[in-house]
């Protein structure tokens, strides 16, 4: 009988559950935004939540062990709709797969209102 040891035993394989991004899609005037979501508890391991554009990280938050909820502020590209992900690790490098996006739509006009002057015969001025 030979035994022998193995480098995977007792390891965690196990990636952590998809994050959930709880921010609603939005059309905003801003430099940045404040992306946010919830993870499933991890009681063992602190996670680090990713917000990603594609594959290029946009922002990093720890989620500490058995915590459930995360924000991050990132920055908005100008000018353009982006979709926004977050993928969850943990502390053995375990990543989970990628979460629904949320568009966030920059835009310099959002939030700007018109302003219509009437005179006193309600005629537009």
């Amino acid at each position: 009988v030979i035994i022998t040891e193995s480098a995977t035993a007792g390891a965690d394989l196990t990636a952590p559950s998809v994050p959930a991004i709880t921010t609603s899609a939005a059309t905003v005037n801003s430099d940045s935004y404040t992306i946010s979501g919830t993870v499933t508890a991890d009681a063992a391991s602190t996670q680090v939540v990713r917000v990603l554009v594609g594959s290029t990280v946009y922002g990093t938050v720890n989620v500490p062990k058995s915590g459930t909820v995360w924000s991050v502020v990132v920055a908005l590209p100008q000018g353009t709709a982006t979709t926004f992900t977050a993928t969850a690790a943990d502390e053995s490098g375990n990543v989970s797969a990628a979460s629904t996006g949320v568009i966030i739509t920059e835009s310099a006009t959002a939030g700007d209102r018109k302003s219509t002057r009437l005179n006193s015969s309600h005629t537009v001025i």
